[in-house]
């Protein structure tokens, strides 16, 4: 310090300064994603990485599913967290073209503190097959029974919509009917 007076005098001094560490929050989570997943795809397919952005960088940090937890799980592998495809997670596309995940990851600093962040995952359709053949209208049929007698109307329950079918018979019975109308009716041959 200097004084005004006639010569100025002065004086030095150390001081020290503590600084004391306060926590501060997480300023982003970051999500490394394919952007897109298959469905039907299998438990633990992975889906994205998340890294959670830390001007604290001594610290760890727990991440939760606020939104999403039907379908993926937040995996741990060291300091990487990994957004997985969940345990009996059916990921449908016809019941869910996308997925809105939103996570919250909070730091373990003194007061805890944490952030939340949202992310879609984008469902892709796969062809997955019948799963049943529907006769309907169908009836017990004489041994005599004329030839071109509608025995059944043909459907399929197909969960991929618009797609097209296309009915063959097999077996040892399969010479005594054929399928007519574009493949919608089963009749006597």
């Amino acid at each position: 310090t200097t004084d005004n007076g006639s010569p100025p005098l002065s004086y030095e001094n150390d001081v020290t300064v503590r600084l004391r560490d306060v926590n501060e929050p997480p300023t982003a989570i970051v999500s490394y994603s394919k952007d897109e997943i298959a469905e039907n795809s299998p438990a633990g397919t992975f889906v994205a990485n998340l890294t959670v952005l830390d001007p604290d960088s001594n610290q760890t940090h727990s991440c939760r599913l606020l939104n999403g937890s039907d379908y993926f799980v937040i995996v741990s592998s060291g300091p990487t967290l990994e957004l997985c495809v969940a345990d009996g997670s059916g990921i449908d596309f016809e019941q869910d073209p996308s997925i809105w995940v939103r996570i919250r990851c909070v730091d373990d600093g003194e007061p805890a503190l944490g952030l939340d962040h949202s992310l879609v995952v984008q469902v892709v359709d796969v062809n997955e097959p019948v799963t049943r053949i529907v006769l309907s209208g169908s009836r017990r049929l004489r041994e005599d029974t004329p030839v071109g007698t509608v025995i059944a109307n043909l459907s399929v329950v197909d969960d991929d919509r618009g797609q097209t079918h296309y009915f063959s018979l097999i077996g040892f019975l399969a010479s005594a009917f054929k399928i007519i109308n574009e493949g919608r009716e089963l009749v006597v041959a």
